[in-house]
């Protein structure tokens, strides 16, 4: 680096933290709901991400959708996840499980 500041500057804000912090959180959601259906959280709260025709966790395609949907739904206020539409429109639920 030229400047001995740069590290904290906006462009490498931008460049580095932005895009691996939306790949982590897409990964990280990704990874959990198709594995298991739940992330740590869920796991805590007793609640699990299920297709509504088989109760099993969402395919990939769905897990990465919703993570995706629910990441833009951020900048709607969460409005998108308020009203469940991604869910809805994914054709999953949230179910709260036996423990």
């Amino acid at each position: 680096w030229d400047e001995p500041l740069q590290f904290f500057q906006i462009d490498f804000f931008w460049n580095l933290y932005l895009p691996l912090g939306i790949g982590f959180y897409l990964f990280y959601f990704m990874l959990f709901e198709r594995v298991t259906g739940q992330t740590l959280g869920k796991l805590v709260m007793g609640l699990k991400v299920v297709q509504i025709n088989t109760q099993q966790p969402p395919k990939m395609w769905q897990s990465f959708l919703r993570s995706f949907f629910n990441l833009i739904s951020l900048g709607t206020m969460g409005l998108l996840t308020v009203y469940d539409v991604v869910n809805w429109s994914l054709n999953l639920k949230v179910v709260k499980t036996k423990n």
